[in-house]
């Protein structure tokens, strides 16, 4: 009888010895699963870092290298001073308005999502306004074709983000040749 004691609790053990190294081969399987997943991850990461940096890095350079051109030719031909004082100037705000983007780019990786109801008339006439002073809009007629009581469920910041670039551009990229530019904005 204790001889069969003896082999039971010697098949206990063992398969209690089992059940544990497979415990820890399952527990050490799916560590090496979660460090290749983060691996991957870090690695892509580090991919679009490397193609961010190197993009950024030659859109800040552009006007650099122009608004140094420029300084030259100023030197050169000193009449042609404040023509080319407005052109560095443009290279400035181009480089300033890049340096934004990137810094709300930055901000909304970051910020949490808040999704609540957005009166998208009034978000539209604030955005209109402000590049008002900002972009050349006295040279295009804006119509504005929302109804005051539209709204719609999203994150604030972000839509007013988005409707700043839109408008911005649409009243930068205006075919002034043409008679009568203008910008409708509709909901």
């Amino acid at each position: 009888e204790a001889h069969f004691y003896l082999i039971v609790s010697f098949f206990l053990v063992l398969i209690v010895g089992i059940l544990i190294l497979i415990f820890f081969d399952r527990m050490v399987t799916s560590s090496e699963k979660n460090i290749l997943t983060k691996n991957r991850e870090l690695i892509k990461t580090n991919q679009e870092l490397d193609r961010f940096v190197y993009s950024a890095s030659h859109d800040l350079r552009a006007p650099l290298t122009s608004m140094s051109g420029l300084i030259n030719l100023a030197q050169r031909d000193p009449a042609q001073a404040q023509n080319y004082l407005r052109l560095m100037q443009e290279r400035i705000e181009v480089m300033d308005n890049y340096i934004k983007e990137i810094v709300e780019y930055s901000r909304n990786a970051r910020l949490k999502v808040d999704i609540i109801e957005v009166p998208i008339e009034k978000i539209v006439h604030e955005v209109v306004n402000t590049l008002k002073y900002s972009v050349d809009t006295n040279k295009v007629q804006i119509e504005i074709h929302i109804d005051e009581s539209f709204q719609i469920k999203t994150d604030e910041s972000r839509l007013r983000v988005i409707l700043n670039n839109l408008i911005a551009n649409a009243f930068k990229y205006q075919d002034f040749t043409k008679p009568k530019p203008f910008l409708r904005i509709r909901a």
